[in-house]
């Protein structure tokens, strides 16, 4: 077993203000060029970095000038490796074969080649087929699986494989020789590496994160369970604007992606002021953070930009992300608010504006700012309830007042709160007055239904 050791830089340079986060402090941290932070220090020499879960593969350049590979879980050893490469079965111009994606699953790793994801809408694809490689755990070659186009996303999720593939159409979309129609994307799954099946429930593989399992459909992402997409996520805030699509103006891109233990939606909406990436580690909260790359390794405290010296603590990250945050589930629709709902003396409150909107009602504000009123009406987009009293329902919040009015009557009800402009109100309350049935579970998960 042959060992590397990496020189490790003692200090870590900080530059002036150059990113924000949730409109915050810089939580960017620059670096040398050919310097990189991951396993907890700064190190030179290293080439490239395949984050595999389970560990690091990491390439570096001998004193001969030959580039070595090694693998390691812990930053302490470094075991030199050889990951199967398949150029050799293509065009010596084609930059199709090397390993560019290697993954843990199960007892073996799934892998690819990555060299057209993020593609610049050329004619440049060489390759009409594309590729799975299962690779054991020396990463030699166990068994290499033909598709009938491009291999552009692969996922193991609960002793389940999942591959997507683009064909040249896709891939070499805006120009003359492609249309719409020839454009063909399709998701397969397998449990045995051998029987695949094509996943007319999906149109993108699944994203684990450890903790939650979300896929993206069109411009909706949904939570993931028991093999197939399931409640849709509707957010207050973020806009998941699909301009991947072949015909985009723009090149190729990864509108959901995962580092690590952070589910990120890309940023390609030209009118969002908010930042690069927003980054949640549940796939319903989300938080707009300003980084400047969006290619980021995911390190055991750090996300490390791959193609520039700069890297984020997972530290700086988290605390603007919710601990523990309540789920809302509404007739099957988990509510993705910009603000979370917080506990005030035991009750629920929740962010008012966006649960009446979904609920299908309006929010009006005195102008003093004394009262707010939501109305829900038979007659709205979202209908088919049951009321109470039928018509339309109407409640008069009164902020930081025991008691509210209830179609015309006063009724007790825990306090309404304003903070930093948001209106919180009580969940449960605000739910059965417009008609709705709540029940909760252990969870941390409450269900409103009409």
């Amino acid at each position: 077993m042959k060992k590397i050791v990496l020189f490790v830089i003692v200090y870590i340079l900080s530059l002036p203000v150059c990113a924000s986060a949730a409109n915050d402090a810089d939580i960017v941290h620059y670096l040398n060029d050919g310097e990189i932070y991951i396993g907890g220090m700064v190190r030179t020499g290293i080439l490239n970095v395949l984050n595999t879960g389970d560990g690091y593969l990491i390439d570096v350049e001998n004193s001969s000038g030959n580039i070595e590979t090694y693998f390691t879980s812990d930053f302490g050893t470094f075991d030199a490796v050889q990951v199967f490469d398949d150029s050799g079965s293509f065009s010596p111009f084609s930059r199709f074969g090397r390993m560019g994606v290697v993954k843990r699953a199960g007892d073996v790793y799934i892998a690819r080649s990555n060299v057209y994801d993020n593609y610049g809408k050329s004619d440049r694809v060489l390759e009409d087929k594309g590729y799975l490689y299962i690779l054991n755990n020396d990463f030699s070659l166990n068994k290499k699986i033909e598709f009938d186009s491009y291999v552009r996303n692969m996922a193991y999720v609960d002793g389940v494989f999942y591959v997507k593939t683009s064909n040249r159409a896709y891939l070499n979309a805006n120009v003359p020789t492609a249309t719409k129609d020839d454009i063909k994307e399709i998701v397969f799954s397998s449990t045995d590496l051998y029987t695949w099946m094509e996943r007319h429930d999906l149109e993108n593989v699944p994203l684990d994160n450890g903790t939650n399992v979300i896929t993206l459909k069109g411009e909706e992402i949904y939570m993931f369970k028991n093999g197939g997409p399931t409640n849709p996520i509707s957010y207050e805030n973020l806009r998941v604007i699909d301009n991947s699509g072949p015909y985009s103006d723009t090149a190729s891109q990864q509108v959901l992606v995962i580092f690590g233990e952070y589910f990120c939606v890309v940023n390609n909406d030209e009118n969002n002021i908010y930042g690069d990436l927003w980054m949640s580690k549940d796939g319903v909260y989300f938080e707009p953070f300003i980084l400047n790359s969006l290619d980021y390794i995911s390190g055991t405290d750090a996300l490390s930009a791959r193609y520039e010296s700069a890297y984020v603590l997972k530290s700086d990250i988290d605390k603007y992300l919710p601990q523990n945050p309540i789920y809302v589930n509404l007739n099957g629709v988990i509510l993705g608010f910009a603000h979370t709902p917080v506990y005030n003396n035991n009750k629920v409150l929740a962010p008012l504006e966006f649960l009446v909107k979904s609920m299908g009602g309006e929010v009006s504000l005195s102008k003093d700012g004394s009262e707010i009123t939501l109305s829900l009406s038979m007659n709205a987009e979202q209908s088919m309830r049951t009321f109470k009293n039928g018509g339309t329902n109407t409640i008069v919040l009164l902020p930081g007042k025991d008691y509210a009015i209830v179609n015309g009557k006063y009724a007790a009800a825990p306090p309404s709160v304003i903070s930093d402009g948001v209106v919180y109100a009580p969940l449960r309350f605000v739910s059965e007055n417009l008609g709705f049935k709540y029940s909760s579970d252990n969870s941390e998960q409450i269900n409103i239904t009409y």
